[in-house]
């Protein structure tokens, strides 16, 4: 008898080992996160964000959420939401992902954005006002990463072509563009435009609201998101002024059709006099030879970048700015959500940021990135600097609602069924709407 009881007890003993080890096993295991991300995490292209961030957060697995973003808007992530499935992190650009950078409101709200000040520390080496946008009562639902620029892209080697030698960059006015245009036009360039307009859906729309600046008008008065102002006799210019690129063939007639792939296209084959754009190295030889090398080119081009043109009377063009959003979720355990906000912060640190500057043409949001050592880098920077930017409402919640009011106007304007008056008073309608649905 002593003996079964001895042996039961041993049982007992490993079991309760055997339980514990399991059980420490388990906790081993930490968390997983589900990323919503454009891309897989575990590609090689986000190593120098993820291996920081598994060297301090060992117990932490990242599991990929894939977003559809072909047509620009957050159907994907809308989808995902609405099925109840799992996403602890976003990632994308911001007029998606700055849609879920919302606190909690209402009781039936299926998700929420996680107040970020709680748990990164360092808000602080953000450049002055960058973060002002998008603290709400005190908290802080997303942060921003490194920015791209955005302005015009001059094909010298197609004005070249064209009998035309653009001013220096101060001197880059409407009046120079018309006549560049012109040149253009008359020389006859196979399959080559001054510049395009497209209209097929909201994609790519920031390579034209540069526009906007030109003739100095806005969507917003100060930082006063309440109504739109850009039924003005500035905006009705803009309108007026796309309407005569089509009509004066400056354009392709079709542009009510065609997306920004097309404006890639006829841009990276140098059949573009002009194009909005982002800021990069076109230069490079690298890149110019990737271009022959694919049988887009036949030989190498020579570009510069610009702001959009200064119209008469204006004296600044402020230029258009493009970045990705960040926002941890306010779910699962206390675990998680540090998890996310700790990933938050490894996506838009200094680390990050200097990497996206030297390697990917981007500008810094944090005071403690060093100046890329290039000089068209420091040229685009001095850009910015001397001619600020545009308020397109990127900051707001409803910026993927902003960015779908335009195009369906473009539409109406390129095919004929809206005058300019008639397309830009649609434009604010449309916008007024998105925007009193986000109060």
């Amino acid at each position: 008898m002593a003996q079964r009881k001895l042996a039961i007890s041993i049982l007992a003993i490993l079991l309760l080992v055997s339980f514990a080890f399991a059980g420490g096993q388990e906790e081993k295991e930490g968390v997983t996160l589900f990323v919503a991300l454009a891309t897989d995490p575990s590609e090689p292209d986000y190593d120098y964000i993820t291996q920081p961030f598994f060297i301090e957060n060992p117990q932490v697995k990242l599991e990929w959420v894939p977003i559809s973003v072909a047509d620009a808007s957050t159907i994907g992530m809308d989808a995902r939401i609405a099925s109840g499935l799992p996403v602890h992190f976003y990632h994308d650009y911001m007029s998606r992902a700055g849609k879920f950078a919302v606190p909690k409101t209402k009781e039936n709200q299926a998700i929420w954005a996680l107040d970020l000040s709680k748990y990164i520390d360092d808000l602080d080496d953000y450049m002055p006002r960058v973060l002002d946008p998008f603290w709400k009562d005190g908290k802080i639902y997303t942060v921003p990463n490194a920015s791209l620029i955005v302005g015009q892209l001059l094909n010298l080697s197609v004005m070249d072509k064209a009998g035309y030698k653009p001013p220096p960059v101060e001197g880059w006015t409407l009046a120079e563009f018309v006549k560049c245009a012109q040149k253009t036009k008359a020389a006859q360039i196979p399959d080559t435009y001054a510049t395009l307009m497209f209209a097929e859906n909201r994609s790519g729309d920031w390579m034209y609201m540069g526009w906007l600046s030109s003739f100095g008008a806005q969507l917003f008065d100060g930082g006063d998101y309440s109504k739109t102002i850009i039924d003005s006799p500035e905006g009705l210019k803009v309108f007026e002024f796309w309407k005569a690129l089509q009509n004066t063939g400056f354009i392709p007639y079709d542009a009510a059709v065609m997306n920004d792939d097309h404006a890639i296209e006829y841009r990276n084959a140098g059949r573009l006099a002009v194009m909005g754009d982002r800021a990069a190295d076109f230069n490079n030889p690298i890149y110019q030879q990737s271009l022959v090398d694919s049988g887009m080119i036949e030989e190498p081009y020579q570009t510069a970048f610009y702001p959009y043109p200064k119209g008469p009377i204006i004296e600044k063009v402020p230029m258009v700015t493009s970045y990705d959003l960040t926002v941890a979720f306010d779910v699962g355990t206390e675990e998680e959500k540090a998890a996310a906000a700790s990933l938050a912060w490894y996506f838009t640190n200094t680390a990050t940021q200097t990497y996206l500057c030297t390697q990917l043409n981007k500008f810094p949001t944090r005071k403690s990135v060093a100046d890329v050592d290039q000089a068209w880098w420091r040229n685009i920077k001095a850009l910015l600097v001397a001619n600020g930017t545009l308020d397109v409402g990127g900051n707001l919640g409803c910026y993927d609602g902003i960015r779908g009011a335009m195009f369906p106007q473009l539409q109406k304007l390129f095919i004929g069924k809206a005058s300019p008056a008639e397309a830009v008073k649609l434009y604010a309608e449309a916008l007024n709407k998105v925007l009193s649905e986000d109060q």
